[in-house]
């Protein structure tokens, strides 16, 4: 039996009105919450780069410093390897 034969439709109503609307809000407020885009990324992704610049920032880690050396790195492996041709 559905839930319409024990409960009729002004009482499924609201409740599904109430679900739809608290998912919505619910997932807005995490995008907010997160600081980023709206953008159809991983959510395991988002919570795994959120848990590493917090243990970074608690270990005293400078994550833009971080970047600039790798790239940095990328760019003179990259002139080695002309050299080297």
């Amino acid at each position: 039996m559905g839930t319409f034969e024990w409960y009729s439709w002004d009482i499924m109503e609201p409740i599904c009105y109430l679900m739809g609307f608290s998912n919505f809000t619910f997932g807005y407020l995490f995008y907010i919450w997160m600081k980023r885009d709206l953008e159809l990324t991983n959510l395991y992704e988002i919570l795994t780069q959120r848990f590493t610049e917090r243990a970074c920032r608690r270990v005293g880690i400078d994550l833009k410093k971080h970047k600039e050396l790798e790239e940095e790195i990328d760019l003179m492996q990259h002139d080695l390897q002309k050299l080297n041709f």
